[in-house]
């Protein structure tokens, strides 16, 4: 699989989506990667970065990541990805608000799932196998929020768990039963074949590099805001444990992570 070094993508994602140049430097090739969201329009795929910057990938370079990392466009709402692009027809990137004829390097899902129950143990609920360590803040330094609303409807955050090989899965779990007025309340399930190993690993800040799609999630949750036209509070409870990898270990807590949703402000 791709993977990313670990400094460079933190300091991007609090940049939303960070690009380097080098002026006179002939022999450079300005570049970009971070968080974007896919847009299929007309059987076109592009990206917009988080501060509405369009990137249009060439078609040949779409094809190579499609077959190299198994990347969906059509089945992905948001994703991570790396590019190259030649400064010649990108100029005026701040004016213009897109960058052309971009090389894909690299893309890869954050998607994670989102289910509506109609009680526990429904048919699609999710069963959770393990607990996480935390939720993280991967937007900015100035500020410890650990959730990210992304254009109203994509809820984004890093989560922090024991990770080195196995496949680890996410899902929020929306039940009817356990809301609240005023709040918007979800379960974070986090499922899969449990670590083994005794090392003492996690998906961010025990590697030099890693995958990003392991650590960063999003989750599209517009069905359950739309109706709301009044500050709500969003809620995500987990199932937390700092020191162990045990879903019923004794030190397993829930904990509770929030932010809010005001309609009539851009989130």
């Amino acid at each position: 699989m791709k993977k990313f070094n670990a400094m460079v993508m933190a300091l991007t994602l609090m940049l939303g989506l960070g690009m380097t140049s080098c002026i006179g430097d002939t022999n450079y090739t300005p570049s970009g990667q971070g968080v974007v969201e896919v847009v299929n329009y007309m059987g076109l795929t592009s990206f917009k970065d988080l501060a509405g910057t369009s990137i249009y990938p060439t078609s040949t370079s779409l094809e190579s990541v499609k077959t190299s990392m198994g990347f969906n466009p059509t089945n992905t709402r948001m994703a991570y990805v790396m590019f190259n692009y030649n400064e010649e027809g990108n100029e005026n990137i701040a004016t213009s608000g897109k960058i052309i004829n971009a090389n894909l390097q690299a893309a890869v899902s954050l998607d994670g799932g989102v289910e509506r129950i109609s009680a526990p143990g429904a048919y699609n609920d999710s069963i959770a196998t393990s607990p996480i360590i935390s939720l993280d803040n991967v937007m900015t330094a100035s500020t410890d929020q650990s959730l990210t609303l992304v254009r109203g409807r994509y809820l984004m955050t890093g989560i922090r768990y024991y990770y080195l090989k196995n496949a680890h899965f996410f899902t929020l779990v929306y039940n009817p039963a356990n809301q609240e007025e005023g709040k918007v309340k979800f379960e974070l399930r986090h499922s899969g074949t449990p670590e083994e190993e005794t090392v003492y690993t996690t998906s961010f800040n025990a590697f030099q590099s890693f995958i990003p799609q392991v650590y960063i999630k999003t989750f599209d949750i517009q069905s359950f805001l739309m109706m709301n036209n009044s500050p709500v509070t969003i809620e995500i409870e987990v199932d937390a444990n700092p020191n162990n990898k045990g879903l019923n270990d004794s030190m397993t807590t829930k904990k509770t992570y929030s932010i809010v949703y005001d309609p009539t402000k851009e989130n």
